[in-house]
């Protein structure tokens, strides 16, 4: 599956040789240890999903190239996209999977209680803040009454420390970007109960042990995927710091905002 290699998005088949040595030649000239972690984080997202969406009706926002339609094993699988050109492909590769609608997240064309699992990783940091509660309140009114709402997205912390809410991120394809306290605070007046996850948790202090050995601890752990785990956060004590959060959300709260 060829699509342009932003960064954004990522599809099967990126890390293959010919396929590394493309996007290294290409737009953005990732190093090839980078595109490998992008795939294992981004799959790995769909899988924590699939236990939640095993055998129910699952809408997947800015689903990309819905390669997760296949592992998310709904018993209803539907990806919205904003763009026609991604779908096109999705649809190609997938089209035994489901169903695949061009839509804005902003304006989800499907009536009430129509899922029971929402997913959407690595949308909402592309919504602009003041619009994120016109969202939620969209995602709420789609779902089942004991629906899911599973999200995620990078944490500010790691990819632009020292900046706050109002700056723009480093990735000028963002709008904004969270702290853990912030996506709980932005959550909260639409579910009743939001678990936070991490992913790629780093250790705060990191300055210990020589580079060339904590270069080599970082491949390994690269290698068997460790980088891309998810894991709950503690509510009062969060050590780690990690690279994304992941919010599964319960009780949706109908038409707040």
């Amino acid at each position: 599956m060829e699509c342009e290699f932003t960064g954004e998005r990522v599809y099967p088949g990126m890390t293959r040789p010919r396929d590394m040595i493309r996007i290294w030649r290409g737009e953005t000239k990732i190093p090839p240890q980078v595109t490998l972690r992008l795939w294992q984080e981004h799959r790995s997202r769909y899988e924590f999903a699939m236990p939640y969406c095993k055998d129910k009706k699952v809408l997947d926002v800015a689903c990309g190239t819905a390669y997760g339609s296949g592992i998310l094993k709904a018993s209803d699988y539907t990806g919205v996209d904003i763009d026609l050109p991604t779908l096109r492909k999705a649809h190609e590769a997938y089209k035994n999977n489901g169903a695949f609608i061009v839509a804005d997240a902003l304006s989800l064309p499907f009536k009430s209680d129509s899922f029971n699992v929402i997913v959407s990783f690595e949308t909402i940091e592309h919504i602009p803040k003041e619009l994120l509660p016109a969202f939620l309140t969209n995602v709420t009114d789609l779902l089942a009454d004991d629906g899911i709402f599973i999200v995620s997205t990078p944490n500010r912390n790691i990819t632009n420390p020292g900046k706050n809410i109002e700056d723009q991120p480093k990735n000028h394809f963002h709008k904004l970007e969270l702290i853990p306290e912030e996506l709980e605070e932005i959550l909260e007046p639409h579910f009743g109960k939001a678990f936070l996850f991490g992913q790629g948790n780093k250790p705060k202090d990191q300055t210990n042990g020589r580079t060339i050995l904590r270069r080599a601890k970082t491949l390994k752990k690269l290698a068997l995927g460790e980088l891309a785990k998810v894991e709950q956060l503690s509510v009062n004590n969060r050590e780690a710091n990690p690279t994304y959060i992941i919010a599964v959300c319960e009780q949706p709260q109908r038409r707040v905002g």
